[in-house]
């Protein structure tokens, strides 16, 4: 068996490596199992737990307890009806599995549980037994979610990924794919061309930017994922194409007939800068793939004329560790070490070879970007040229990504990305978790601008953009060397020149450059660089460009009406004299306005008092109110205004507002609840009919059955159930456990009246050659109210239900303490009892709970109606409640509803437990 390479980030590969294949023990199964149930083969599994006992980087984590419950968890959140709970007893001896199948429970006995091969065995006794009592599930299916579920219990960066996701992999890590080089993005809701590619089918065929493509071979992209529209454009190479496109000024649609042809995505891209007498040249790695460091090489091969290099590595997420060694070897001299990484089954060092040996290379000043966005590969090489003291590095601290990880093609077609070892930096040190840390820190501070009434009205900002950020968190536990590192506090602009996703000209990308701080920087450091008076070069550049940025910041804060200013030797006031209180409002049913108040009743003032929010919704949390010099005897107020859609507040949203001094010492706080407007609960009427006779734009044999190779036209008519106009429904059809081309997936419809039908229909194409039908599911988005979408699943091998149904609605979600009182929005209980109501309950299947995405409550609906055809009128609603036990700060939990036509209902809620 062949890994297939070694990563150091989700998209980067390593070395190659071979291992023979072998067997997990000698040991007979007869030993642990039971006689009642044989175990059947489980080769996925098998092959995951080998990989697990043989090349694991933290063997201490492989826990057979641990492992067996992370399996067991993935199995119930993915299948709802399935609940196994796991009894231990002592030394891995006499282990219950309580195993619960809606309607029926039952107990199997686990003779031991000391390993990883007691683990295989116990899950394979399981999964015989699931697929003896439920024959909706498959043997692949079970053991994909137990591996799921064993990686989940070991990091972030072992995964099993489906052969879908692997080929998007590749074309990651390769930089190249079959297409016809477009670059595209939505505008308006329609897919827009955003650039060609040099040289491409698309900029030769005189595709221009702006273009609106509005057909992919005549299938109208209107009714395509963004994701589905990707699909069509890639291909073979030398396939053909027809795009037919929108252009302003043109009154008809032009087609443009296109080959595919092999599109390399470069990774390098360099502009020269003048800086003063000088001229530095900037280089911007996007990632590490296939050939980056000849194409750093290429464009470094003319630097007769150049003074320095500025190395732009922020927001680069990793890639190949070969050209991360690579890129650091352009650089550096001679048997300097770059990387080393050790784990069970690697363990290998890379030095600089000088495999580009260049003098000038060596010798040039040079100066690397980094962000919270650099990791992994790109990780590697800021500190192989920090520590090995080639380069200064500037700009924020690391994502801190320092593990290595390969890849296996399993039997089932899927890939094991899993954890194999860590990467040490040359001073010997792991940065997972940490990051690299600058020379020197960058840290934004933002100041939205004043706008004047008619701009206020007019402008439709997102919400992010309107913040204050005036405090900052800094990682302060990181204590190291690096810890004494200089810092700098800037006033940060929108947004960075490639966070854009409009074409822009190289005059404009470099007037942009220019002005942004960390190139700016860069650019005063290389201008004064003397190699022995670097560290004194760079105290005093920071000194000089944080004065400047101190009074940018102030002058900005200054046309808000705060003064900003300070006096160090002034005092602050104390607590109990400064009076903090609050006022709320909801001006309309997406927006609403917070004003913190703050009385100063001592005869001292106090200096860039600051408030800001904690909450556990995202949207309210990290509020900053600048408040400024506030004198004696002085009252000074602050008014925000939040926007959002409604299903993104719960009615009650507990807020504590911190007033922090110009220290930011933490003086005070006060607790509020923000009262909201009750969510709108979407609820559907749905009819559906499938057709192959030509009807609709379907193909097939006409006799009502779906099989494979027909285009099959899903047709519906829905009608809206609740007592609220929807604005806008997006519909959505995905096949899953199947192969599929959808012809005709997405629909929005617009303004759905209660009771006002709206009719249309899906197309889409089981693949020939695939085995299974498997299942189309069709998703129900009421986009305007950010609640859950409604889901049908529908098994192609089943029919379709004739009749008329609803999706489950809930109503009366409540939480409830053991004395029987409502509790709202927070709690310093450990645990709550949770109660609710599903409508229509003679057609409620079930209802789940999942609290922070673990399943912890199953209830089947012993009365629901399911032999009987149709739909119930009955108006009795299913009951029920559930004690749920809290995790200290934010609990999310999850209500799911299934009814026994594949409709399923969600709810979310959200509650604080304070400690």
């Amino acid at each position: 068996m062949k890994p297939k390479r070694f990563l150091t980030f989700i998209f980067i590969i390593l070395l190659s490596l071979v291992l023979s294949s072998c067997s997990i023990s000698g040991r007979s199964r007869a030993d642990y199992l039971s006689a009642s149930i044989a175990a059947p083969e489980a080769p996925l599994l098998a092959e995951v737990i080998m990989h697990l006992q043989l090349d694991y980087v933290h063997p201490e984590k492989l826990e057979p307890q641990k492992l067996l419950q992370g399996a067991l968890t993935e199995l119930g959140r993915m299948v709802p009806e399935v609940w196994v709970v796991p009894e231990f007893e002592e030394n891995g001896q006499g282990t219950r599995l309580q195993v619960r199948l809606e309607k029926e429970t039952s107990v199997l006995i686990v003779e031991k549980l000391n390993g990883l091969y007691d683990l295989h065995i116990t899950l394979q006794k399981l999964m015989k037994y699931l697929l003896q009592k439920n024959p909706q599930l498959t043997q692949l299916k079970i053991e994909q979610l137990f591996a799921r579920g064993i990686l989940n219990q070991l990091d972030a960066y072992s995964v099993l990924l489906s052969n879908d996701n692997y080929q998007e992999f590749n074309i990651n890590i390769g930089g190249q794919f079959a297409g016809v080089g477009l670059v595209v993005g939505t505008r308006g809701g329609q897919l827009t061309v955003i650039a060609p590619m040099d040289g491409s089918p698309a900029a030769q065929a005189g595709m221009k930017p702006l273009d609106r493509i509005v057909a992919v071979d005549d299938e109208k992209t209107e009714y395509l994922t963004l994701e589905e529209i990707l699909h069509r454009l890639r291909g073979k190479t030398g396939t053909p194409v027809t795009l037919s496109v929108l252009r302003k000024g043109q009154a008809k649609a032009l087609k443009f007939e296109l080959l595919r042809e092999e599109i390399k995505v470069e990774s390098v891209e360099t502009f020269d800068l003048q800086s003063g007498t000088q001229t530095v040249r900037y280089i911007r790695i996007k990632n590490f793939q296939i050939a980056t460091s000849q194409e750093l090489q290429n464009k470094l091969a003319d630097l007769a004329e150049i003074n320095g290099l500025v190395l732009d590595l922020r927001n680069n997420p990793g890639g190949l560790l070969e050209e991360a060694v690579r890129v650091s070897d352009l650089f550096l001299p001679g048997k300097l070490r770059i990387v080393s990484t050790k784990g069970p089954s690697v363990s290998t060092t890379h030095d600089t070879k000088q495999l580009f040996a260049s003098g000038l290379l060596e010798d040039i000043p040079l100066v690397v970007l980094i962000n919270r966005g650099s990791a992994s590969a790109s990780e590697i090489v800021a500190a192989a040229l920090k520590q090995n003291k080639r380069a200064i590095v500037i700009g924020e601290q690391s994502f801190g990504k320092g593990t290595v990880q390969t890849l296996w093609d399993l039997k089932d077609g899927s890939v094991l990305k899993l954890t194999i070892g860590e990467y040490l930096t040359p001073s010997g040190r792991s940065i997972h978790n940490i990051g690299v840390m600058p020379e020197l820190n960058l840290i934004p501070i933002t100041v939205p601008p004043v706008k004047n009434m008619q701009e206020a009205e007019d402008q439709q900002q997102s919400f992010a953009q309107e913040r204050f950020r005036l405090s900052t968190e800094e990682n302060a536990d990181n204590s190291s060397a690096d810890s004494e590192r200089l810092e700098l506090r800037y006033l940060s602009a929108k947004a960075t020149v490639f966070d854009t996703a409009e074409l822009i000209a190289d005059d404009e990308i470099i007037e942009k450059l220019n002005a942004d701080i960390f190139v700016a920087t860069a650019k005063r450091l290389l201008q004064t660089w003397n190699p022995e008076k670097i560290n004194f070069s760079l105290q005093q550049i920071s000194k000089e460009v944080a004065q400047q940025e101190s009074e940018k910041i102030t002058k900005a804060l200054a046309e808000h009406g705060i003064d900003w200013s300070l006096n160090p030797f002034l005092k602050t006031p104390a607590a109990d004299k400064l009076s903090l209180s609050w006022f709320a409002e909801e001006i309309s049913a997406d927006q609403v306005q917070l004003k913190v108040k703050l009385r100063n009743t001592s005869e001292l003032s106090g200096q860039r008092l600051l408030v800001v929010t904690k909450s556990g919704n995202i949207l309210l949390d990290g509020l900053e109110f600048p408040l400024g010099l506030l004198g004696p005897d002085t009252v000074v107020e602050k008014t925000i205004k939040v926007n959002y859609f409604a299903g993104m507040m719960e009615e009650t949203e507990p807020l504590e507002l911190v007033l922090f001094d110009h220290n930011l010492q933490k003086l005070k706080s006060v607790r509020l609840k923000l009262n909201f407007s009750p969510k709108r609960i979407p609820s559907f009427r749905l009819a559906m009919k499938k057709y192959d006779n030509g009807e609709l734009g379907s193909q097939g044999n006409g006799d009502g059955k779906v099989q494979s190779g027909e285009i099959i036209a899903l047709a519906f008519k829905l009608a809206n159930k609740s007592r609220e106009t929807v604005p806008e429904l997006l519909l959505k059809i995905r096949g899953t456990e199947g192969s599929f081309r959808v012809n005709r997936g997405k629909i929005i419809l617009k303004n759905l009246e209660p009771d006002l039908e709206q009719t249309d229909y899906f197309l889409f194409q089981s693949l020939k050659g695939t085995g299974a039908l498997g299942n189309i599911n069709l998703e129900m988005i009421d986009t305007k109210s950010g609640t859950p979408k409604i889901v049908h699943r529908w098994n192609l091998q089943h029919t379709l239900p004739e009749q008329t149904v609803e999706t489950p609605k809930f109503s009366r979600l409540k939480w409830q303490d053991l004395d029987g009182n409502t509790v709202l929005g927070e709690t310093e209980l450990q645990s709550l009892i949770l109660r609710g109501k599903v409508s229509n309950a003679a057609d409620v299947r079930d209802v789940f709970v999942h609290l922070n995405d673990e399943k912890v409550f199953y209830s089947a609906n012993l009365n629901s109606s399911e032999d009987s055809p149709d739909q119930q009128s009955g108006k009795e609603e299913f009951l029920f409640s559930t004690l749920l036990k809290l995790v200290p700060g934010k609990n999310q939990i999850s209500v799911f509803s299934r009814n026994r036509f594949g409709i399923t209902s969600e709810r979310r809620l959200r509650i604080l437990r304070r400690q």
